[in-house]
């Protein structure tokens, strides 16, 4: 399956994915699929990497409470890494968070 995810068809010219982007394609369909396990530990496995993106999806799954138990610390812990490596959405996260910090660790 990754050898076909990793060369797409484009207007006629084979596309190859970076083994980066393929996991974070399987980690969304996983998640749109409500599979969170899966999607839960190919983001786990990208953060640890240093990926932005997969940071803020870790950082939503403790937020929310999805496959994990809710905590809005770790979720914090993980937004604030995703914006120190530059992640657009989380530095508007964290800049929100910190605006409303009480309110954000009450819910």
């Amino acid at each position: 399956m990754l050898l076909w995810l990793k060369n797409l068809f484009f207007k006629e010219k084979i596309i190859t994915l970076s083994e980066v982007q393929v996991k974070l394609n399987l980690c969304a369909s996983a998640h749109k699929e409500g599979k969170y396990h899966i999607a839960y530990t190919l983001a786990n496995e990208l953060a640890e990497e240093g990926n932005a993106q997969s940071q803020y999806n870790l950082a939503g799954y403790f937020e929310n409470g999805l496959y994990v138990n809710k905590n809005r610390e770790v979720a914090l812990k993980f937004f604030k890494q995703s914006a120190n490596n530059g992640f657009a959405p989380a530095i508007e996260k964290v800049k929100m968070i910190e605006l409303n910090f009480d309110s954000y660790m009450r819910k």
